[in-house]
């Protein structure tokens, strides 16, 4: 599956957003990211209107078991969820993550600021035996303000995804 700018793409059609994805980084890179904030908010809210039934059902489809999928239901529900999100963010990051924190260094005529950076661009190569991690490492991608690529694999490793960059400057994905 290929998700270019919220639609599915085939491998063909997918070729030619390749050939402009530093197009699309550098694009995206010039524009303001989104906020801390907005990701919690959408995650959490993604976590508290899940619908359930739904889910179980397509797992189930796919060969996950239904107890193992209440079970993926319920981790995703938490790791999601504000609070929890919160949680990490002060704890890998500190009280200031969305914020620059100013202080007088020893030397009387020299302030430091210091201030949480996003690096840029990450590449995602997920693994075909972690349920649901991908799904984590883009998030945590997006909590730390950079552009995220995500190349999905099959069982047989094959990549079934060859461009998925997670657009979140701009809302979508290209």
């Amino acid at each position: 599956m290929n998700l270019v700018n919220g639609e599915i793409l085939n491998a063909k059609e997918c070729d030619g957003i390749l050939d402009e994805l530093e197009h699309h980084i550098l694009n995206t890179l010039s524009k303001d990211r989104l906020s801390t904030e907005m990701v919690i908010a959408a995650c959490d809210k993604a976590a508290t209107n899940l619908d359930e039934a739904e889910y179980i059902r397509v797992l189930t489809e796919i060969g996950i078991d239904e107890s193992l999928s209440k079970s993926y239901i319920n981790e995703f529900r938490q790791s999601f969820s504000k609070e929890s999100l919160l949680y990490r963010m002060k704890a890998e990051l500190g009280d200031t993550f969305s914020e620059s924190a100013t202080f007088n260094s020893m030397h009387e005529n020299f302030t430091v600021t210091n201030r949480i950076l996003p690096l840029g661009v990450l590449l995602h190569i997920a693994a075909g035996n972690a349920d649901g991690l991908p799904a984590f490492s883009v998030l945590e991608g997006l909590l730390s303000g950079n552009i995220n690529d995500l190349s999905l694999l099959e069982a047989d490793g094959m990549v079934i995804s060859r461009c998925g960059l997670v657009n979140d400057r701009d809302r979508s994905c290209c």
